[in-house]
């Protein structure tokens, strides 16, 4: 009788993974994307990250073959994340099913947090909530190191960005490395 509850734990296991997966097809299919990224950075704040664009270009061109894209823009300065993230025009996260951004990506003890183009200009996880306005956002996709890294404060760093209703996050628990030559993207950390 000691094998029943191991079976038990892994059927559960099973439907708990089946249950996540159909959401996150249904939310996939609703059919409208959008991507923000940022490749270079003013008065070189960090680091050219030339790849960039070829990445968002290659989720756009797997992603528009079968859905909608609302837009396409580089990170000159936060809003959408924060203010007016139901807003098209700004850029807002929550006007689509499915948002990727890519950019320079970091962690502290309270925040995922994502570069933008102005000087040592951020936008913190604490100050997001998805999935509450407009469209309402289902998937989070980052091409940023570290968002999520995994740790004792990894609950703490996402809590905001769930708390309307976002279903899926994805992104880098460590630094992302590109092909050719070897380029280390900086990590990001809050200063105050």
């Amino acid at each position: 009788m000691r094998g029943h509850g191991k079976w038990r734990r892994r059927w559960l296991c099973v439907a708990v993974l089946a249950i996540g997966g159909l959401m996150v097809v249904a939310a996939a299919s609703a059919g409208e994307f959008a991507i923000r990224c940022q490749r270079v950075f003013q008065n070189n704040w960090k680091p050219t990250i030339d790849y960039e664009y070829n990445r968002c270009e290659g989720f756009n061109s797997r992603m528009d073959d079968y859905n909608t894209q609302i837009f396409y823009f580089n990170l000159n300065n936060g809003v959408g994340f924060t203010t007016a993230d139901g807003a098209g025009p700004a850029g807002g996260v929550d006007t689509v099913d499915i948002f990727y951004v890519g950019t320079h990506g970091g962690a502290s003890a309270t925040d995922a947090t994502l570069a933008l183009k102005p000087v040592n200009t951020r936008t913190f996880s604490s100050t997001w909530k998805f999935g509450d306005t407009a469209n309402q956002i289902a998937i989070f996709s980052q091409y940023a190191c570290k968002t999520l890294q995994i740790d004792d404060n990894s609950f703490a760093r996402w809590v905001n960005p769930f708390k309307g209703g976002l279903y899926l996050a994805t992104g880098s628990h460590d630094i992302l490395w590109d092909a050719t030559p070897p380029t280390r993207l900086a990590r990001i950390t809050r200063t105050t």
